[in-house]
């Protein structure tokens, strides 16, 4: 997003790398030297916007399988037992 917004200083935008990565920043640094083409920072910027949606997608269902859970009647298992029951089991 930063790179959207206009940021183009390679150290500036890999101090701001995920501290679980496991390249340096310099590292980071040297592989965001370069031209800024219109044509990337176009399909960068629809590649965040898709980024965006499908993360409210998920999000929006999260919250409805977290409803339809609260409807489901409680589960426990049979004393003894380790599984759940079969469900095509008669009896």
């Amino acid at each position: 997003r930063a790179i959207l917004a206009g940021e183009r200083n390679p150290e500036v935008l890999a101090a701001m790398r995920d501290p679980k990565c496991r390249r340096s920043a310099e590292e980071i640094a040297s592989a965001l030297t370069g031209n800024w083409r219109r044509e990337h920072l176009f399909t960068l910027q629809q590649a965040v916007e898709l980024y965006e949606t499908y993360s409210r997608q998920v999000a929006a269902l999260d919250v409805e399988m977290e409803a339809m859970y609260a409807q489901l009647p409680p589960f426990s298992l049979e004393e003894g037992s380790t599984t759940p029951p079969d469900p095509n089991k008669r009896g």
